[in-house]
């Protein structure tokens, strides 16, 4: 089955309404020893956003959740705070939230890339080895785990299109020393909850972080049999002139519904892209009854194999 991934991107995110950031109050330099100077050697600083530049809201105190931009579809995070303590925002941009759950400070942090990432930082063997992140969804968003161990916010609009709307990378965590401790998701309805391997031999603090990030692009997804199929239609010359001027309207059933969004979208060059694509596809050895995905806009003319969920 054809499947075109509709992924959040700045035009969607252009939508949104204007987030306005709660006053923190400010920290100019971390000191050495303390979460946020911590938090900031193991992330750096080089692609932090302060809170007037940042498009997410960073919350004012540890029980409020952090905001990404989503237009009509918006995203929330709620941080694994037992404690409503208020936010010290560094210099650089890192808010941090003292002793907000038992031996576990709580950071945030927004990106340049559109994201954000909600980092514990256990100050010891008392703390938790599982944080739980809850997920404010908009309704009908499934959670999709991706083959690189990250997960895809989804949602589903009909027709074969879906809307990613964000992306949690794959986990992390680190020991006081740089050692990688190992650690790995599990979801539980809608909460992201971290499990993070750490015993008596742990050097304290560790520093553990989920990122999300908005949008990925544009995505279209089709069986080996689909692409074989399209890629008849494109060296076609009874359809050259509807492809290459994206006329919806004149084009067979099969990618209508791609052309409808990607020409609509404006992304007119991917659309060629795409289409130049498709015509080298009967060249290339694609393995029988698979799922490939290409990325659209911006566009890569690449083929991945990929899971099979991403063609159902």
């Amino acid at each position: 089955m054809r499947k075109a991934r509709r992924v959040a991107t700045g035009g969607i995110a252009g939508l949104a309404v204007s987030t306005v950031f709660a006053t923190q109050a400010v920290a100019e330099t971390p000191a050495p020893g303390t979460a946020a100077a911590m938090v900031e050697r193991v992330t750096g600083t080089g692609d932090l956003l302060r809170n007037s530049a940042a498009d997410a809201a960073l919350p004012a105190t540890a029980q409020g959740s952090v905001k990404l931009p989503g237009g009509d579809a918006p995203v929330a995070v709620r941080l694994p705070a037992t404690k409503d303590v208020a936010g010290v925002t560094t210099k650089a941009g890192t808010v941090v939230y003292p002793d907000a759950a038992a031996s576990t400070d709580v950071a945030a942090q927004a990106t340049n890339d559109g994201g954000v990432r909600t980092l514990v930082i256990l100050k010891d063997g008392r703390a938790a080895k599982q944080q739980r992140f809850g997920l404010e969804l908009p309704e009908g968003t499934e959670i999709r785990e991706t083959a690189s161990g990250e997960y895809d916010l989804v949602q589903r609009l009909g027709e074969g299109l879906e809307n990613v709307l964000a992306t949690i990378g794959a986990p992390w965590a680190k020991d006081a020393n740089g050692k990688d401790l190992a650690t790995r998701y599990r979801i539980e309805g809608h909460d992201l909850v971290q499990e993070i391997d750490a015993d008596s031999r742990t050097a304290y603090p560790v520093v553990a972080d989920p990122k999300i990030t908005y949008g990925k692009g544009v995505y279209f997804s089709a069986l080996t049999a689909e692409w074989k199929a399209y890629a008849t239609i494109a060296v076609s010359a009874a359809y050259g002139g509807a492809l290459y001027t994206c006329t919806a309207a004149k084009l067979p059933a099969k990618i209508t519904g791609v052309a409808k969004m990607v020409c609509g979208a404006g992304a007119f060059s991917g659309w060629k892209n795409y289409v130049n694509l498709l015509k080298k596809v009967n060249d290339m050895k694609l393995d029988a009854g698979a799922c490939y995905q290409t990325k659209i806009a911006p566009s890569n003319g690449k083929l991945a194999k990929v899971r099979m969920k991403n063609c159902k």
